[in-house]
């Protein structure tokens, strides 16, 4: 995991609002999440990506810090474009299993 990222998390369970709220566990689980998928350690399952949105919800929600409400909405954002894009893989993965599909190009792309 990034240093910043790691950072975040430290300064993130510090919070007295997360104390406060009891809400140490999901600030783990989040951190857990995050350096799995970014290390390939997890394969993300639709249930992983749903949990990572319903944390940074909740969390924002307790949160008063601003830089952190923004951090937490850019790993959300993160997120759920990653779990657009695995889905989108996987939907045509299934339709043309024959087709590799790492060369094509995408507009987005070039």
């Amino acid at each position: 995991m990034k240093k910043k990222l790691k950072d975040f998390f430290n300064l993130l369970e510090a919070r007295p609002e997360i104390i406060a709220h009891g809400c140490k566990k999901e600030v783990c689980q989040l951190r857990s999440y995050v350096s799995g998928i970014d290390s390939n350690r997890i394969y993300a399952s639709p249930k992983v990506y749903n949990r990572i949105t319903r944390i940074t919800v909740h969390l924002q929600g307790i949160v008063s810090d601003k830089t952190i409400v923004q951090e937490l909405r850019k790993i959300q954002s993160k997120y759920q474009k990653k779990q657009s894009r695995q889905n989108h893989e996987e939907y045509w993965d299934s339709v043309y299993p024959e087709i590799d599909y790492s060369l094509c190009m995408c507009k987005e792309d070039y």
